[in-house]
Parts: C-alpha cells; sequence; structure tokens
C-alpha cells in the first residue's frame, strides 16, 4: 500500500483509531482481510505489518461489525467500498460455446411455433460453429447475433 509506516504516524497515547488491515489480490485490489481498533494501546509493535494498514474513520469501522450480511470489502482510492473479483474474459471458444447453447434454447421455441431460423440466424450459428470448433481461428469476436432468429 504505502512505503510509510503507518505506525510511526500514530500518537502514543490513542484514544480511538482505527485500521483496515489489507492484501493485494492477484487481480491488483487490495481486499481487507482484518479490522482493527487500537484504541488506548501504546505499543506499536503491537500492530500488524505497516504496509498492509490503511486508516479509516470511526464510522467505517462500526459498519462492518453492524451489517447483518457478510460483504468483502476493498480499498479504493483511500476509501473503503464492496469487493468484486474481476473475472478474466473467457476465451473466445468458450464464448462461441456459450452463446451455442443460448441459439439451441431458442431453437426450441421457433421450432414449436412452427417457424425456422432465417439466413441471418443460420449463417450466425455457423459462424459460432467454426469458431467453437477450432475451423476459425482468425475471428477475435463472436459475431453479432441478429435481432430476429427468424431473418
Amino acid at each position: 500500500m504505502s512505503d510509510t509506516d503507518n505506525r510511526s504516524e500514530m500518537p502514543q497515547t490513542i484514544q480511538h483509531y482505527y485500521y483496515a488491515q489489507t492484501t493485494k489480490q492477484p487481480d491488483g485490489a487490495y481486499m481487507v482481510t482484518g479490522w482493527f481498533d487500537v484504541t488506548d494501546q501504546t505499543d506499536p509493535a503491537t500492530y500488524p505489518a505497516p504496509d498492509t494498514l490503511v486508516p479509516i474513520t470511526a464510522e467505517e469501522f462500526e459498519r462492518q461489525f453492524s451489517q447483518r450480511v457478510r460483504t468483502d470489502w476493498q480499498i479504493v482510492d483511500g476509501k473503503i467500498a464492496p469487493y468484486t473479483q474481476k473475472r478474466p474474459a473467457l476465451p473466445l471458444k468458450e464464448q462461441a460455446q456459450n452463446a451455442l447453447g443460448a441459439v439451441q434454447k431458442q431453437a426450441a421455441m421457433v421450432i414449436a411455433m412452427g417457424e425456422e431460423f432465417g439466413p441471418k440466424t443460420r449463417a450466425y450459428v455457423q459462424a459460432l460453429r467454426a469458431i467453437a470448433d477450432g475451423s476459425d481461428t482468425t475471428s477475435t469476436q463472436l459475431p453479432t447475433a441478429p435481432d430476429d432468429v427468424t431473418t
């Protein structure tokens, strides 16, 4: 977090001072892993490693213990915010397989209604199949699905 030693910034006698302890995640976020109330503590040697601590307000500290639902938190621009893990983008082949699954669900409804896929939808499905089976190695994104499957 910071190259400065947060413990050295603390007064020798603390009336109310709160910290969030953080751990850097693989996605670069600093997730809160602990909450510390160092009220009236005078021995900075008992605090966690200073590069893992971020000062927080009494209100932020109290909020963590008054919530009924557990939330993961992170530090963003020096403030506490909900933590949502960033998921890596799916490879194009997997995206195509997922899109084909969605088309298959639509196919059942089209057949039940006595209709059939239109030429744009058939071309869309062929493009997805080529990406999914690996025969299309040049595409970098999925084709756009037609608005109406019967067109």
